[in-house]
């Protein structure tokens, strides 16, 4: 039996296009994208926007996450690089996926990328950058170009993935997620997180490698204002006892911020990691 299908040429345009949008990467699951320190931003207000003061302009300063830089991610699309015909079809489709996947043809950043999506994706938070997290939206407001400045704090990022280690190591610090980051609706617990994830969140490029994607992601917990309610059922006959450390570990630690800033709804999903 050969690899190869030497016909395939002689197929219908209509039958060859077929099988190209068949081989084209499933709809696009949450990525992960590592948190990468210096997002947070000072911008002006344009009078159109809400919360704009016309009588103060220095009530117009905004502090608020800049999306855009963090670091873009590769897309497998091995398809693009079989014929011309193959490729067009591989274009259109990033085309489809919005603004957030392109192509680039510059030196060693050739292929094609993928932009953090705010509606969909997640920042991952590796425990050595954890402190840099919960901290860097004040230090920043103490650099030269913010001191003595008014800022309208917006709430940064919605949904955060972390490891089982760093739940461990952060339990009694998870609540101070909503001092700056009160927009927060999801915890993602990454079971048996990748090594690889860490390397990722090191600041040395503007490139990560293959995105990572969020799979077979369940929802085991919601916050309904004042308690928990959980999805997960436990046995502890069926090694699910880690599992439940970690669930208790967040829910736990998520408690007291949620209370102190009156959060009505958040939830706590568990999920694994993969390539594209």
């Amino acid at each position: 039996m050969t690899a190869t299908f030497p016909l395939f040429p002689k197929l219908p345009p209509e039958l060859r296009n077929t099988i190209w949008h068949a081989a084209l990467p499933h709809s696009m699951r949450p990525g992960l994208f590592p948190y990468r320190a210096g997002c947070w931003c000072p911008r002006w207000l344009l009078p159109s926007e809400a919360g704009y003061d016309p009588i103060n302009a220095e009530n117009n300063l905004a502090f608020e996450v800049r999306y855009s830089l963090l670091n873009k991610a590769r897309v497998h699309v091995p398809m693009a690089f079989v014929n011309t015909d193959a490729r067009g079809i591989a274009i259109a489709w990033t085309r489809e996926q919005s603004s957030q996947v392109c192509y680039s043809s510059e030196g060693d950043h050739r292929g094609f990328f993928r932009s953090f999506d705010p509606d969909l994706d997640v920042v991952y938070v590796a425990p050595h950058q954890w402190d840099r997290f919960l901290s860097e939206p004040l230090n920043r407001q103490f650099e030269s170009d913010l001191v003595g400045k008014f800022v309208d704090v917006r709430s940064g990022f919605e949904r955060i993935g972390v490891s089982e280690a760093l739940l461990r190591d952060a339990e009694h610090s998870l609540s101070e997620l909503f001092d700056w980051y009160f927009g927060l609706q999801t915890l993602y617990i990454i079971m048996d997180a990748p090594s690889d994830l860490d390397l990722d969140s090191m600041e040395n490029d503007t490139i990560q490698g293959l995105i990572w994607e969020l799979d077979r992601s369940q929802r085991v917990a919601s916050w309904t204002g004042s308690d928990w309610e959980f999805y997960h059922t436990f046995d502890d006959g069926q090694g699910d006892s880690r599992l439940r450390e970690s669930i208790e570990l967040a829910s736990s630690g998520l408690r007291e911020g949620l209370l102190g800033m009156n959060i009505k709804t958040f939830e706590i999903h568990i999920t694994i990691a993969v390539r594209n």
